[in-house]
């Protein structure tokens, strides 16, 4: 038999009832604590602030995004040089010139091109959205605190969407504002009132975001920063090049012209033209939705997975 002592012995302070002390180990039992009804739970907003915040605070992301934006600015500024020189080559030999209609659509679109080259920087940011906590483990922590995966999953993936929205709507304000001066000097500016010039600025930005949380999704799967950016350069220019070289090998076999069609890059030029479907081509209402079902397939695989695995 253990001896133990009351609640007066050495250890515990006089008037706490029902504690014993064993003599022979120096331990006594676990208490019971109740959780204070006073305190506010753990709210899916007050997640999304904490990833919003570890995202923003993150120097990579401010890194990437400032190159982007630079690389936006300079192809901007050459398509803007590149109107001038069409324009002046075009007053010398005015019956080999583009009508007007066509260089306003190219003073507009061809400067907006510039982001499928920064697609793939912000595609980064996609990744290490959640690479950076498994390479260092800080995972757990992030479990210890919010341990409905769901809830966290979820939260990461909107913030990676916010920062992503707002990087994007940066490079096309900051794109309008070093090409617009060039149209202008020719009488080219874009008409805003127009629904053309609002869908391409509209799918341009939704196009970057759905690239970066296809980035999202790859960075879950793979749980590799090196793997999951290797693997969206793969996607957005790799696989299209490949692609190109099957269709002429192929004598374009209609089997590999769906999957050349239906391939994310493709719909990510379809997306961004207005009016009706080309007659072999996909429109842009269908290659919107074909990007959802990318970025819904990437990012719901990575869920799951990042559900069931261990962190």
């Amino acid at each position: 038999m253990t001896p133990e002592t009351g609640s007066s012995s050495v250890g515990h302070p006089q008037g706490a009832p029902g504690l014993r002390l064993n003599t022979c180990t120096a331990t006594e039992p676990q208490r019971r604590f109740e959780v204070d009804p006073a305190l506010s739970g753990l709210s899916f907003l007050r997640v999304l602030r904490s990833e919003l915040q570890k995202l923003v605070w993150l120097r990579a992301t401010w890194w990437l995004g400032a190159s982007a934006l630079v690389l936006v600015l300079l192809f901007a500024w050459m398509s803007g040089a590149s109107l001038n020189s069409m324009i002046s080559w075009q007053q010398e030999d005015p019956g080999a010139g583009l009508p007007e209609a066509a260089l306003r659509d190219m003073a507009l679109e061809t400067p907006l091109t510039g982001l499928y080259f920064a697609v793939i920087l912000l595609g980064c940011i996609g990744v290490i959205a959640i690479t950076s906590e498994h390479a260092s483990g800080s995972v757990r922590s992030s479990l210890s605190a919010v341990p409905r995966r769901v809830v966290l999953y979820t939260a990461k993936a909107l913030a990676t969407a916010v920062v992503l929205g707002v990087l994007a709507a940066l490079m096309i304000a900051g794109i309008l504002a070093v090409a617009l001066p060039f149209a202008a000097t020719h009488g080219l500016t874009p008409d805003f009132t127009a629904t053309e010039t609002w869908h391409r600025l509209i799918t341009h930005w939704a196009g970057v975001v759905l690239a970066g949380l296809v980035g999202f999704g790859l960075g879950a799967i793979l749980r590799s920063t090196a793997g999951g950016i290797v693997t969206l350069a793969i996607l957005l220019f790799v696989l299209p090049m490949a692609m190109e070289i099957l269709v002429s090998v192929t004598e374009e076999s209609e089997l590999v012209m769906t999957l050349y069609r239906w391939q994310f890059a493709n719909l990510m030029s379809s997306f961004t033209v207005p009016g009706p479907a080309p007659r072999e081509g996909i429109g842009s209402f269908a290659a919107g939705v074909g990007m959802g079902a990318w970025t819904a397939a990437v990012t719901v695989t990575g869920g799951l997975l990042f559900r069931r695995r261990d962190a």
